[in-house]
């Protein structure tokens, strides 16, 4: 069985398969005379060196360095059927999204680390632990074993305990909006991989085709009106009687981060008036001060293209997602990156904070996954009759 067995064209919802050597070179011809345009409406301008086409042969798919670009803008058609056919727009802020992770997330900055990772992960030894520990709560929610473990916005797969979700199975789909997050991670697992680049609201999948999904810090950066359709295709392409995962941030609809960070604000002050500055920075280790981090991140990220980010809040969650299919809400992390910064040092006892703080989420999963900052939604798609 190949990968084309499950997949569906996402423009037709026809079948796909590779084309031949034949087929390939009358495509190449019809390039060069300008016969050929993308579904958006541009010209193609590149040597096909592999393809996929719908069961009709009316939309033809680049496959370029084992990367299958199924995103219907870029679908190739022939010139005089292209004022015939409607193409399903990607939404403004998708494509600033795409832009983002091309441009600049996906990009090492000057010390070496991956943009998106320094802005918005804590890479201190004194959390290191606790969100290792955070990462690997995912893989105990979805089958240890199967065919197909689909990862959408995989990115580069960044960290160890990323990979090991897919230890089990014959085939990690690695699905992306950005092409430079899918040539990193190919990268990173060759030929144990499968790379999409492809829309999460239009997932170019078959019904109950994948053995286990995973999408992590993916859907608050789809636009709002689409994050209900990113649930429902994720629910959708899982196999019946089968598990997968959601990590989601409620934003500022979380109160408790809210109320801490207001807290802490209020005590760095009071303790500025009592202490000496130094003094309390040596408290914390020095460094960047969590408002301070912000001020910067928001500084470089007003350079070149703006990353969407629109949480939805829990009773959202419940009306439109968990009424109409079996969600069960989890604790993820339940801390914030800013409380991480502000509250949890090295020479506090931060990392003995994190240890008591994940036991205590380990016991109360639900709770934290309601009030914490980050929940873990897990998708359990019961049994059905064919």
């Amino acid at each position: 069985m190949t990968i084309t067995s499950i997949l569906k064209c996402p423009v037709s919802g026809s079948d796909l398969s590779f084309v031949d050597e034949k087929c390939l070179k009358e495509l190449r011809g019809q390039i060069e005379r300008g016969g050929l345009r993308h579904l958006a409406g541009g010209p193609v301008r590149m040597d096909l060196k592999n393809a996929l086409s719908s069961s009709d042969g009316q939309f033809i798919y680049p496959v370029d360095d084992g990367i299958l670009t199924l995103l219907p803008s870029l679908a190739i058609i022939r010139t005089d059927h292209a004022q015939a056919i409607a193409c399903p727009q990607l939404a403004l802020e998708t494509e600033n999204v795409m832009r983002y992770y091309d441009e600049i997330g996906w990009i090492p900055n000057k010390d070496g680390i991956l943009e998106d990772v320094g802005r918005f992960d804590d890479l201190r030894p004194v959390s290191r632990e606790y969100i290792n520990r955070c990462h690997l709560r995912v893989g105990k929610h979805i089958p240890g074993r199967g065919k197909y473990l689909l990862d959408v916005a995989s990115g580069p797969v960044l960290y160890p305990e990323y990979v090991a979700y897919s230890e089990g199975y014959d085939n990690r789909i690695c699905m992306d909006i950005s092409s430079a997050a899918l040539r990193s991670a190919k990268a990173k697992l060759g030929d144990n991989g499968i790379y999409i680049l492809g829309d999460i609201t239009n997932l170019p999948l078959k019904n109950a085709s994948v053995d286990a999904f995973v999408s992590l810090h993916t859907i608050y950066h789809v636009p709002a009106e689409k994050q209900a359709a990113a649930f429902n295709e994720l629910e959708r392409v899982l196999k019946n009687g089968s598990t997968g995962v959601v990590v989601y941030s409620w934003g500022d609809h979380c109160l408790t981060m809210g109320f801490l960070t207001t807290v802490y604000s209020a005590l760095r002050r009071l303790l500025r008036i009592v202490l000496p500055a130094f003094f309390v920075d040596w408290l914390r280790g020095g460094g960047v001060s969590g408002r301070e981090q912000t001020q910067v991140n928001t500084a470089t990220a007003n350079k070149g293209p703006q990353l969407y980010y629109h949480p939805r809040d829990y009773n959202w969650f419940q009306r439109e997602i968990a009424s109409r299919a079996d969600w069960d809400i989890r604790v993820w992390r339940s801390v914030s990156l800013q409380f991480l910064r502000q509250y949890v040092h090295a020479k506090l006892l931060g990392r003995a904070l994190l240890s008591v703080l994940f036991r205590i989420e380990d016991a109360f999963p639900h709770l934290f996954g309601r009030f914490g900052q980050y929940p873990m939604m897990v998708c359990r798609k019961a049994n059905r009759l064919a």
